[in-house]
């Protein structure tokens, strides 16, 4: 039987387990709170509790309070934040950029504490693979923080992390039993640029970017974490009625020109629409979404190239200034 971590999909309904003995049941009609029966789940050592939720329809736009980001960027983290209730399909990873003291990792904070509570909010990407798949064995999202490369290697395993994969390994003290792990799970990084370099994992990815904060906007942590306590609650119900909303148009939904994880595109469409008809909105955040990216990457290849044309010439003259006899 499959094992899951926080959120599960039972017949045609999401369920959430709030690990306080309760668990949320979605479906098209709505949401609910029952007491958590199921088997399927199990628990990660650094989870917590989430707060049990309120029934209401919109009260994901509270969300409004805390995001320093574009209104597009507002609709693709709204959207992404619904489909990270959705175990039926693939989750990009989500990569939060902007320069410093513009509030990445407050965001961060925010994503984790919505989508799956831990006493573990922000950690390091692990540099060997082994670390890699020991972390993400455990737990249904987790956010790395204060990136600012990412190796191949790493970018190959992430890709294969973000679609599914399976990692094997020898049984201790035997000869040939094998043991094979699924890794699945939703991830969250971020740093002042983006750090992926290849296009694989871009077109996996959703990109957020936080603008600078002023001092006169600039709020102590409590006074952050205070409100958003408060309004906790009231966020992750609105998010659950409108998953339930989304399940119930979702088979009328029809996309054309999908993007890369079509799936998410095609439920993420359904979500906008279930929020009063901004599927158009949504289409074009996503173009825009990637744009930028591979805007990003060719401005940074000609800064590139132009910094290895100047060395270049640097070096010539040296050289030629170095071949001069003194009179």
């Amino acid at each position: 039987e499959t094992m899951y971590y926080r959120v599960a999909p039972v017949s045609d309904s999401m369920v959430y387990d709030l690990q306080d003995g309760n668990c949320v049941v979605i479906d098209h009609s709505g949401w609910k709170i029952s007491k958590n029966d199921y088997s399927i789940f199990v628990k990660a050592g650094d989870e917590l509790p989430q707060v049990t939720p309120t029934h209401t329809e919109c009260g994901y736009n509270k969300l409004d309070h805390y995001l320093n980001i574009s209104p597009d960027d507002r609709l693709l983290l709204k959207v992404y934040l619904v489909a990270c209730l959705n175990p039926k399909i693939t989750i990009p990873c989500l990569s939060i950029n902007g320069t410093n003291g513009s509030g990445k990792s407050t965001l961060s904070r925010i994503v984790k504490k919505i989508v799956d509570p831990s006493s573990n909010e922000l950690e390091t990407l692990p540099n060997s693979e082994d670390n890699i798949r020991v972390r993400l064995r455990y737990g249904h999202y987790l956010v790395f923080d204060n990136l600012s490369t990412v190796t191949q290697k790493q970018s190959n395993y992430l890709c294969g992390i973000v679609t599914g994969t399976s990692a094997s390994e020898r049984v201790k003290f035997s000869n040939n039993e094998v043991t094979t792990t699924r890794l699945h799970c939703g991830m969250c990084f971020n740093g002042i640029s983006p750090f992926f370099k290849r296009a694989d994992m871009a077109e996996r990815t959703i990109f957020i970017t936080t603008k600078l904060i002023q001092g006169e906007n600039r709020l102590t942590d409590k006074d952050i974490w205070e409100h958003f306590s408060e309004d906790l609650p009231d966020i992750l119900g609105g998010l659950f009625s409108l998953y339930a909303k989304t399940l119930a148009i979702l088979r009328t939904v029809k996309v054309k020109d999908k993007q890369r994880l079509a799936d998410f595109h095609e439920f993420g469409y359904a979500v906008s629409e279930a929020m009063g008809g901004l599927g158009a909105e949504f289409n074009k955040a996503m173009r825009e979404c990637y744009d930028y990216y591979f805007g990003m990457r060719f401005f940074e290849r000609v800064r590139w190239r132009m910094e290895r044309c100047y060395v270049a010439s640097f070096q010539r003259i040296e050289k030629s200034y170095a071949n001069r006899k003194l009179c």
